[in-house]
């Protein structure tokens, strides 16, 4: 990304960090050929790695998991949420969020879902109650 394009995409870079900046890509321009700079963005670029994808498929499966209401009945709520999205409540144990799954259907998911992500079988707990 150029300079310019941090600094407009919420970046806040001083005077003397673009022309950094500037003199940073100029170099990388001249040092690498089109298909390296293709090649390292590719295989090297920011948040395009497996373990990133997977944590912002993971949270993008929370969704309504944190806007119950904070209060009395919150924790009933959120367990009544696992229980109805077995994805959601896998995905909560798969970031580490929670101990235990409410249904077996989240079980098999975290089982999958691990073995997906670390190449390994991960086995998660039942919840009690």
């Amino acid at each position: 990304m150029s300079a310019a394009g941090r600094a407009s995409s919420g970046g806040c870079l001083e005077a003397n960090e673009h022309e950094q900046w500037a003199a940073y890509e100029v170099d990388l321009q001249r040092t690498f050929s089109p298909a390296d700079l293709d090649t390292i963005q590719r295989e090297l670029g920011v948040g395009n790695h497996d373990l990133q994808n997977a944590w912002d498929f993971l949270n993008a499966q929370l969704e309504g998991y944190y806007d119950v209401p904070e209060g009395r009945g919150q924790e009933r709520q959120r367990s009544l949420l696992r229980r109805r999205n077995s994805q959601m409540d896998a995905s909560l144990f798969l970031l580490g969020r929670v101990g235990c799954v409410r249904t077996r259907q989240a079980q098999q998911a975290v089982s999958q879902g691990a073995g997906n992500i670390w190449g390994q079988q991960v086995r998660a707990d039942l919840c009690r109650g």
